[in-house]
């Protein structure tokens, strides 16, 4: 009990600023589950606040992670913890700015991600040692805290609910909502950020149960999933057939996991199967993702960049990066480096997910409208006689600009252009 109170106060010590910044959002979040519950109007700027602290918390772990690394080299290092308020301030007023942006919640997501990725990079730059052990042992954490959470949660919730069939107490609904919130953002912090391992933990072993899993499901499971790969791009490849829409989707999954198998078991020497597999199964992805790579390089040709597409492409360079890495001697640590500055450049600058598919999406419509001569001095001419295909390419284009961009953003559309007066600017509508 002396152990697990003094690791409690370490841990609390190392981490009090994330942990106090998962409190207020937990707070905040109660607040506005209550005033929703009485109907009380609950204001936009409560959902950013939230995810800014939340954000805030991840952040603080990170400068955590670096002031740990820097703390011999740097005097009074803690100043970089004036970065937090900083980059709180961009998210609320800069990624939240408009959260009524169907991209603007996945960028928040995805900033949040590549900033949590940063500490478990951070305290192995420039070492020898790797990162797939110490990634392990945080993941290993979060999932003995998610366990550990929903044994609360459901011992808790049938204490409550035995109370009141029992002693015909009425429980208002939100109350469980409330405890549900508390423990997760009171408690489950402390708990997870207690089983973070200290960075100059001597590797061990994975559990053998870990590693059966692996050997005897895992690995056969991805081995047969290649051989199925390899079968479709025989019949393909003599029936001269185009590689068809799901292939992509399939192999994004499959590469997905197959990168993070290998991140993890890059380093374990078992026995003769394992080490045969780690060492040959890198090259079997090679053809799969070109496979994939030609499949999507064929729908962006027929219908232009996506948010969509574009992250699928952003998988592909992943996975080839990461396959060289795997087979690069102490290379590995620096795989979620690259998948950091990757999902960087895709939510920031000229690079961005965003704001490809737009530019992509304006010119596929312009190519579209000047083939079939509706398009003189930038302006649109109708044509009540198009034909459905290109009708159902420009649908397609203008509903996308809907729901991720603003039809505002296409420069060939009049000023006061809406989606109703379809027919009196193309000269045809959806109807």
């Amino acid at each position: 009990m002396v152990d697990i109170k003094k690791n409690i106060l370490m841990t609390f010590k190392k981490y009090y600023i994330s942990i106090l910044l998962f409190i207020f959002a937990t707070i905040e979040l109660m607040i506005v589950i209550k005033n929703d519950y009485y109907g009380t109007y609950v204001d936009e700027s409560n959902a950013r606040l939230i995810m800014t602290l939340i954000y805030g918390a991840v952040v603080s772990l990170v400068i955590r992670s670096l002031i740990s690394r820097v703390e011999n080299k740097i005097k009074q290092p803690n100043w970089l913890y004036l970065l937090v308020p900083i980059l709180m301030s961009f998210v609320y007023f800069g990624i939240l700015h408009d959260l009524n942006g169907s991209f603007q919640g996945v960028k928040y997501i995805i900033f949040n991600f590549l900033t949590a990725i940063l500490f478990i990079v951070i305290p192995f730059l420039g070492k020898n040692e790797d990162s797939d052990y110490y990634s392990y042992k945080v993941i290993l954490s979060l999932v003995i805290t998610g366990v550990c959470y929903l044994l609360m949660i459901l011992g808790i919730f049938l204490i409550i609910e035995s109370i009141s069939m029992l002693f015909e107490i009425k429980v208002k609904s939100y109350i469980f909502a409330e405890i549900a919130i508390f423990v997760l953002g009171f408690l489950m912090p402390t708990l997870f950020l207690s089983g973070i391992p200290k960075t100059d933990e001597k590797r061990k072993e994975y559990p053998n149960f870990i590693k059966k899993v692996l050997m005897y499901i895992v690995f056969p499971i991805l081995s047969i999933y290649t051989i199925v790969l390899y079968a479709y791009f025989i019949k393909i490849l003599f029936m001269f057939e185009i590689p068809s829409n799901m292939l992509g989707n399939l192999v994004i999954y499959y590469s997905i996991v197959s990168v993070v198998v290998l991140y993890f078991t890059s380093k374990m020497k078992d026995n003769k199967w394992s080490n045969y597999f780690i060492k040959v199964y890198p090259y079997t992805l090679i053809i799969p993702l070109i496979m994939m790579f030609i499949s999507f390089i064929i729908r962006i040709n027929e219908y232009g960049f996506t948010i969509a597409r574009y992250y699928a492409l952003l998988i592909f360079i992943f996975a080839m990066i990461s396959i060289f890495m795997i087979k690069v001697k102490d290379k590995v640590k620096y795989i979620p480096v690259t998948l950091s500055i990757l999902l960087f450049i895709s939510i920031f600058g000229p690079l961005s997910a965003t704001n490809i598919s737009k530019i992509s999406q304006e010119h596929k419509l312009e190519s579209i409208l000047e083939t079939n001569n509706m398009l003189v001095d930038n302006k649109i001419v109708k044509n009540p006689t198009l034909n459905d295909e290109d009708k159902d390419k420009i649908f397609s284009i203008l509903g996308y600009f809907s729901n991720y961009h603003t039809l505002d953003e296409i420069d060939v559309l009049p000023d006061d252009f809406d989606i109703n007066n379809m027919e009196e600017v193309f000269g045809f509508s959806n109807n």
